[in-house]
C-alpha cells in the first residue's frame, strides 16, 4: 500500500515492527527482504514518485571551510533515491575501507571485510548482476591469463553494472502490493524518540 502524505487531510499514527527510513538502495533491499515476512512493515520515503524541486532543496546546506558538493550533488530525494539517476555499478569494498587510519577521527568499523564479504552474494542478487567474484573469476570464463602483478603490490578488481539500475522499476510492485508493507511518500523525519534505556527507538515523527 502507498500513502501520500502531500495529499493526506489527517494526522496518521501507525504502528510497525520495523520502519525503514528512506527508499533508495538500502531501504528497497531491506523492504524486499520483508515481502514474505510476518512482520509489519513501513518504508518512509521523503520524495513523491517524480523528481521534486522543492523536496530536493531540502538537502541545501551551509558550508564553511573547504567546498563539499557532495552534500547536495549525486543525492536524489524521491521514490528510489538517487538510483533513479545512477549508473547502476556495484563495486566491493576493500579492506583498507574498514581499517582504522590514525588521520581520520573515529575511523574503523567494527566489522570486518570477511564478515561483510558473506554477504555479497545477496546483494548481487539484489542488483540484478552475475555471480562471478570481482577479480579472478572473468579470467576463468574468458580464459585467458590474469596479469602477472603481484597482489600484495597492486590490487585490481572489475566492476559490475546493473541491468536495470533503477531500483525502483525492479521492485516498486512488488513493494507496493505487499500486504505486511505501508510505503509512505513525502514524508520527512524530523524527531526520533528513544525508550527510557536508550536502546531502540520506540516512535518516530513524520511530517
Amino acid at each position: 500500500m502507498i500513502v501520500d502524505l502531500d495529499t493526506c487531510s489527517e494526522e496518521l499514527h501507525l504502528q510497525s515492527d520495523i520502519c525503514i527510513i528512506g527508499s533508495g538502495a538500502a531501504g528497497l533491499a531491506i523492504a524486499t527482504e520483508m515481502l514474505q515476512s510476518r512482520l509489519k512493515v513501513i518504508l518512509v520515503e521523503s520524495g513523491g514518485r517524480e523528481h521534486e524541486p522543492p523536496t530536493q532543496a531540502l538537502y541545501d546546506v551551509a558550508i564553511s571551510g573547504l567546498p563539499h558538493p557532495g552534500s547536495t550533488e549525486g543525492r536524489f530525494r524521491v521514490l528510489g533515491g538517487s538510483t533513479t539517476k545512477w549508473g547502476g555499478q556495484a563495486l566491493p569494498l576493500t579492506p583498507f575501507d574498514f581499517e582504522q587510519r590514525e588521520w581520520v577521527r573515529n575511523s574503523g568499523w567494527p566489522i570486518s571485510v570477511e564478515e561483510l564479504s558473506t554477504y555479497y552474494e545477496r546483494a548481487c542478487q539484489f542488483l540484478l548482476v552475475d555471480q562471478f567474484n570481482f577479480d579472478s573469476d572473468l579470467f576463468t570464463y574468458l580464459r585467458a591469463q590474469p596479469p602477472s602483478f603481484d597482489r600484495e603490490q597492486l590490487w585490481y578488481h572489475f566492476a559490475k553494472w546493473s541491468p536495470t539500475p533503477n531500483l525502483r522499476e525492479r521492485y516498486l510492485a512488488a513493494v507496493r502490493d505487499a500486504k505486511n508493507i505501508t510505503l509512505l511518500l513525502h514524508g520527512n523525519l524530523t524527531q526520533i524518540d528513544l525508550d527510557e534505556g536508550r536502546k531502540r527507538v520506540d516512535s518516530i515523527l513524520v511530517r
